[in-house]
C-alpha cells in the first residue's frame, strides 16, 4: 500500500472515508474495554504475585496459580470461538461472549482484595478466575473488530486503535501501581493498597465494559437453513433407532482399526470433511444408513485411532450442537493452514518471552535492585525494601506502557512506510536488548529506562498479529492455498483469532510455569529476565520466517 494511501491514527483528515465504523473517536470509543481489561490485568496482576507470597504461597506454587488461568483460556477459548462463529443470539456473534466474561472479571475484582480472608484456596481460585476472563474476553473483541473490516487500512486502524488503547490501559494500570494510596485521601477509606486499587479498577472496568457493548455493531450469524421432512412420530421413532445403529456400527469399525499402515481399508482422500455424527438437521433412514460408508465418518484412520473414545463418549452423552461445535474445533486444527503455524509459532515465541518480562518485573526490582523479601515477617525492613521495589517496577512499567501506546500510534505509518516485516523485527529485537542488558545491571535508573524500551514489543505483539490474520482473511485463496475448498470453511475469524490467542494463553502459562520454576530451583530472581531475553531471541528467528 502507497506511503500517501496511509496516515496515522492520530491524523485522520475528511477527506478519508472510512465509514463510521472506522471514525478514530468510535474506535477509541468501542475499545474502552480493551482499555479496562488491560488495566486490570497490569494493575490487578502487579498485585497478585506479591499478595500470593505474603498469603503463604511459596514460588513455585504461585506459578502454578498464575499458570492455570491460561490452561483455562487455552483449552475453552478456542471452543468459544467456535460457537462465537454461529452464534445467532439477537445481541450479536461476539457481544454475548464479551458480557458474560465481564461479569466474571467483576465478580473476581469484588472477591480478590479480601480473598486472604477467605482462605489461600478462595484466593488462588478467585485469581485463576480473573486471569481466564481477563484474557479470553480479548477473543470475541479481537474478532468483532475484525469482522467488519474490508480493506488494508480499516483492518491497520482498528487493530492499531486496538493497541493503542491496550497501551493507555496499562499505562493507567501501572501508575495505579506505582502510588502509595496509604497516603491519598482515598486510601484512608481502605486498610490496604490493594483494596484501594481493586475498587478503582472494579468502577474504571465496569463504566468501560458498558460503553463498548453499547457501541458494538455486532450482527448474529446466519441461521443455517436445512430443508426438513416434517418430524411425526414415525419418524421419531426412526431417527432414535437410525442412530442406536449407527453409534454401534461406529463402535464396530473403531474397535477394528488400527494404526497398522497395512490393513486392507480404502484409502482416504486427507481433504475429505467429517460427516456429521450427530445432527439436528436432516433425519437418517435406515435404507440410507446401511449402504453408508461408514469410512467416510472420519477424516483418516489415523485420526479414528486417536480420537475413538472421543467418538464414543461424544456421541451418547453430548448435546447434537456441541458434538457438531467440537468437530469443527478438531477440524480447523488439524487442518491449520502453513501461514497460520507460521504466525502461530512466532506469535507463541514473542509473547512467551514479552509476558514473561511483565508478569515478574516488579518482583525482580524487588529482589534483585532492592534487594527486598516478600517471604519476611510483616513489618520488617526486608519486606518494607520490598514494597518499594514493587512500586518502583510499577514505575518501570508505566514507562513500559508509554512507549507502548507511543508506538502503537506510530505502527500504521511505520508499517506503510518500513514494511510489516521490519516493524514486527525491530520490536522484538529492541525486547531483547533490552531485557538482555538488564541482566547485567542493577543501576534502578538504566533498568528503568530499558523497561521503557521493552513497551514496543508490546504494541507490536498486540496489534501486527492479527493485521496480519486480517489479511489472510482477505485473500483466503492466496494465503490458504494449501487447503482444499472444503476445508477453508472450517477458518471463520472467530476460530482463527481464537487459535492465535491460544498462542498467547500458551505462553503465559508456559512463562508463568516454567520462568517460576527455575527462579524456584535457582533462587535468583535473574533468571526471570534471562528466560525472556533468550525467547526473545528465538522471537527474532520466527518472525522471521512469517509470510508477510
Amino acid at each position: 500500500m502507497p506511503a500517501t494511501e496511509s496516515l496515522s491514527i492520530l491524523t485522520t483528515t475528511p477527506s478519508m472515508d472510512l465509514g463510521h465504523q472506522f471514525r478514530l473517536s468510535y474506535l477509541l470509543s468501542l475499545n474502552a474495554i480493551t482499555c479496562g481489561l488491560e488495566l486490570c490485568t497490569s494493575a490487578a496482576f502487579s498485585y497478585i504475585p506479591p499478595m500470593l507470597l505474603k498469603a503463604g504461597f511459596s514460588e513455585a506454587l504461585m506459578s502454578l496459580v498464575m499458570g492455570l488461568g491460561p490452561v483455562l483460556a487455552l483449552l475453552i477459548v478456542p471452543f468459544l470461538g467456535v460457537v462465537s462463529d454461529s452464534c445467532t443470539s439477537r445481541y450479536g456473534r461476539r457481544r454475548p461472549f464479551i458480557f458474560y466474561l465481564s461479569i466474571g472479571t467483576i465478580v473476581t475484582l469484588i472477591i480478590i482484595p479480601y480473598g486472604s480472608s477467605l482462605g489461600m484456596f478462595n484466593l488462588a481460585l478467585a485469581v485463576i478466575i480473573l486471569d481466564f476472563c481477563t484474557q479470553a474476553c480479548y477473543t470475541p473483541f479481537e474478532a468483532l473488530l475484525s469482522d467488519g473490516c474490508t480493506n488494508p487500512l480499516q483492518h491497520n486502524r482498528s487493530f492499531t486503535v486496538f493497541s493503542f488503547m491496550t497501551s493507555i490501559g496499562g499505562c493507567i494500570g501501572y501508575w495505579l501501581t506505582s502510588i502509595d494510596w496509604r497516603q491519598t485521601r482515598w486510601g484512608t477509606y481502605f486498610d490496604k493498597d490493594e483494596k484501594a486499587v481493586f475498587a478503582i479498577l472494579l468502577i474504571i472496568f465496569g463504566a468501560a465494559a458498558v460503553i463498548s457493548l453499547i457501541l458494538a455493531n455486532d450482527s448474529p450469524a446466519k441461521r443455517k437453513t436445512v430443508a426438513k421432512k416434517s418430524i411425526t412420530h414415525h419418524d421419531n421413532t426412526l431417527r432414535t433407532k437410525d442412530m442406536k445403529e449407527l453409534t454401534d456400527q461406529i463402535d464396530n469399525y473403531l474397535q477394528k482399526s488400527t494404526i497398522d499402515s497395512s490393513a486392507k481399508t480404502p484409502s482416504l482422500n486427507g481433504d475429505m470433511p467429517y460427516h456429521v455424527l450427530i445432527s439436528d438437521g436432516p433425519i437418517m433412514y435406515a435404507n440410507n444408513l446401511k449402504s453408508t460408508n461408514l469410512q467416510n465418518l472420519v477424516k483418516t484412520r489415523t485420526k479414528v485411532t486417536h480420537c475413538n473414545l472421543l467418538c464414543r463418549l461424544a456421541i451418547r452423552i453430548l448435546p447434537g450442537t456441541v458434538v457438531q461445535n467440537l468437530r469443527e474445533l478438531h477440524e480447523s486444527i488439524v487442518t491449520m493452514p502453513h501461514v497460520l503455524s507460521r504466525l502461530w509459532l512466532a506469535h507463541f515465541v514473542t509473547t512467551t518471552a514479552v509476558m514473561g518480562f511483565k508478569l515478574f518485573f516488579t518482583d525482580f526490582v524487588g529482589t534483585a535492585i532492592y534487594s527486598g523479601s516478600p517471604d519476611s515477617m510483616k513489618g520488617t525492613h526486608v519486606q518494607y525494601l520490598y514494597d518499594v521495589g514493587v512500586r518502583m517496577g510499577s514505575w518501570g512499567l508505566l514507562l513500559h506502557g508509554i512507549t507502548s501506546a507511543i508506538y502503537s500510534a506510530c505502527l500504521e505509518a511505520l508499517v506503510s512506510t518500513v514494511g510489516t516485516r521490519r516493524t514486527y523485527m525491530f520490536g522484538i529485537m529492541s525486547f531483547t536488548l533490552a531485557t538482555g542488558s538488564i541482566v547485567f545491571t542493577r543501576n534502578l535508573t538504566l533498568v528503568l529506562w530499558l523497561a521503557a524500551i521493552t513497551g514496543c514489543a508490546y504494541a507490536t505483539v498486540t496489534a501486527l498479529p492479527y493485521t496480519l490474520l486480517t489479511t489472510y482473511h482477505e485473500n483466503i485463496q492466496k494465503y490458504y492455498s494449501d487447503l482444499s475448498i472444503d476445508c477453508r470453511h472450517l477458518h471463520g475469524k472467530g476460530i482463527d483469532v481464537a487459535m492465535l490467542d491460544s498462542a498467547y494463553f500458551l505462553s503465559e502459562t508456559i512463562s508463568a510455569i516454567f520462568f517460576g520454576l527455575l527462579v524456584h530451583y535457582t533462587g535468583s530472581t535473574a533468571v526471570y529476565m534471562i528466560c525472556s531475553a533468550s525467547f526473545g531471541v528465538l522471537g527474532c528467528y520466527y518472525v522471521s520466517k512469517i509470510q508477510y
